[in-house]
């Protein structure tokens, strides 16, 4: 958690700097993508390229679409049950930057780096006594009969690519804009963290680690998302 609030507060304030040191237009995007979260959006606009900076949540209802449709893979039932718990709730968060093009640069597309925190509400000790069946975990007696609580987190980190187009509102009015998108991901690492009894172990967290890469992440990390916003533009540069 330290990590990922270091990365958003130090781009937000990059961000916050540029586009005070810069004589661009800017703009706050408020939107949804379908799976996956509801965000709030800080863009920058640099000749024809845009900047931006997105943080949202994942809640009801994607969370509910996003467990039916891990139910889909194949792979351990013991990780379906730990991904299913942890993809309850989440914190979301990217960077992109995109290039605009079109007679009156309304596309634009490119890459996005996304950095995800996510947590499990409840975690079953049953999950991480098969989970662990592993004899590196057995050696260090971490779960035994006398463990009752278990807090998992997640972070993952994620490269991907937006391709989106812009709708101007009101004709004569160019700060209010629609925005319909389309973007895909890959998965490029994540970072487990697992408290046993309030307490962790590195060895824990990087064989969970290798253990969902293995079954999940690595052969099932792509997804797509589609999403929809509104965006206001703050100045228009003349």
């Amino acid at each position: 958690m330290n990590n990922l609030a270091k990365f958003i507060c130090f781009s937000f304030i990059s961000f916050l700097f540029f586009s005070k040191a810069s004589a661009q237009d800017y703009s706050i995007t408020i939107g949804t993508e379908f799976p996956y979260q509801h965000y709030l959006g800080f863009n920058l606009k640099v000749k024809d390229l845009d900047i931006s900076l997105r943080t949202g949540i994942l809640t009801d209802p994607y969370s509910d679409i996003l467990i039916d449709a891990l139910s889909i893979y194949d792979y351990p039932e013991e990780i379906l049950d730990l991904l299913k718990a942890t993809y309850e709730f989440g914190w979301m968060n990217s960077i992109g930057v995109y290039k605009r093009f079109g007679k009156r640069k309304q596309w634009y597309v490119g890459p996005e780096f996304k950095i995800d925190y996510l947590n499990a509400e409840t975690t079953p000790v049953e999950i991480f006594e098969t989970l662990y069946e592993d004899a590196r975990v057995r050696n260090l007696e971490i779960i035994d009969e006398n463990t009752t609580d278990i807090d998992f987190g997640l972070t993952t980190f994620a490269f991907g690519i937006r391709v989106g187009r812009t709708f101007q509102l009101v004709k004569d009015n160019p700060r209010h804009l629609l925005n319909a998108e389309f973007a895909i991901y890959r998965y490029i690492s994540i970072n487990s963290k697992v408290t046993v009894d309030g307490n962790n172990s590195g060895i824990v967290d990087a064989i969970t680690d290798e253990l969902l890469w293995q079954d999940f992440f690595g052969p099932y990390g792509q997804f797509p998302v589609l999403g929809i916003s509104y965006t206001y533009l703050f100045s228009k540069k003349k």
